[in-house]
């Protein structure tokens, strides 16, 4: 079983903008009324719900450790991740926890403004895992750190540290670079429990405190780290294996995206599936690429990430230009 301990959100997406609004007051005006030509959108969103969807739809047996509302937004999330076969462990509370939410006002531009409320992500914390839930993982991915702020550093350092101790593989996910980032001083003491440290370049950045990846490389070293894989988009992914001093760069695949949110989140659910299936790595991260190629080009995100096989049929048909 797939154990991910993370954030779930609904993501709220208002597109289709000619220009940002103007605030005049609390009235209607010509400038702080905008018509968008496309409707509200509504999609699962949070690493923790967006990897366990696409876990849940690549075939794996998966648990969601999260927290919503019983509200309308919790409503329909839950639904999203029950239709993807999650079995979902979410505490609500209908008078003290709301559902996290994210709301997104694109224009024509790609400009972007984001409103985010932190919700039920920020309250719930270990306690709220059961033991046995812990004992019957064979993965665990922890994702979203910076938002699991009930759980930093402590927590996520009790629950690796006991997921290795139980013979499970395990990963940390320490984006998104927000709030508070993940500092390298911070997760130092629980890093060599860690399996897979997960990161883009940025993340990666703002972790070790420098630019420099040579730099970045043997702070990471020197810090415990086992196996490193940072995430670069379209450019694909570079891997820093136990032993090496430099990383291996596996290229991503082509891709025409019509929806990139949460590419990172299937990204981290492809490595593991494949990981876990005995893959080796090289092969692994090549999985991942092609699990992330088919989210972003699918105009359902996540929602539409297809079963491992058909991952495999589309990685045959690249290798042999079919």
């Amino acid at each position: 079983m797939y154990l991910v301990i993370g954030s779930a959100t609904l993501d709220i997406f208002v597109s289709g903008v000619d220009r940002m609004p103007e605030t005049q007051g609390d009235e209607f005006t010509v400038d702080s009324l905008v018509f968008t030509e496309n409707p509200l959108d509504m999609r699962p969103g949070g690493n923790g719900a967006n990897s366990a969807i696409v876990l849940g739809h690549l075939g794996a047996p998966v648990c969601l450790c999260s927290a919503v509302g019983r509200d309308v937004p919790g409503d329909l999330l839950t639904g999203w991740l029950q239709e993807a076969g999650v079995q979902i462990h979410a505490p609500k509370d209908s008078t003290q926890w709301s559902t996290s939410t994210t709301t997104v006002i694109a224009d024509h531009q790609r400009n972007r403004q984001s409103f985010h409320h932190h919700g039920a992500t920020g309250e719930f914390g270990p306690k709220e895992l059961p033991a046995e839930l812990l004992e019957a993982a064979e993965v665990v991915l922890v994702t979203g750190y910076p938002l699991l702020t009930g759980w930093r550093p402590d927590g996520v350092r009790q629950v690796l540290e006991a997921s290795r101790r139980n013979g499970a593989l395990t990963a940390l996910d320490i984006g998104p670079a927000v709030g508070e980032p993940a500092s390298l001083e911070e997760i130092a003491s629980f890093l060599p429990a860690v399996d897979y440290l997960l990161c883009n370049a940025h993340e990666l950045s703002v972790l070790c405190g420098t630019e420099s990846l040579g730099e970045n490389i043997t702070r990471l070293r020197q810090a415990g780290v086992n196996t490193a894989i940072v995430k670069r988009g379209a450019r694909g992914a570079a891997m820093l294996r136990p032993g090496e001093t430099s990383m291996t760069e596996v290229p991503a695949f082509p891709a025409e995206a019509a929806f990139t949110v949460g590419a990172g989140d299937a990204f981290n659910a492809g490595l593991l599936y494949a990981v876990r299936r005995g893959r080796d790595l090289p092969e692994a991260v090549r999985f991942a690429h092609a699990v992330a190629g088919n989210v972003i080009a699918s105009e359902k995100g996540v929602l539409g990430c297809p079963p491992a096989k058909e991952i495999d049929t589309f990685l045959a048909a690249a290798f042999t230009g079919n």
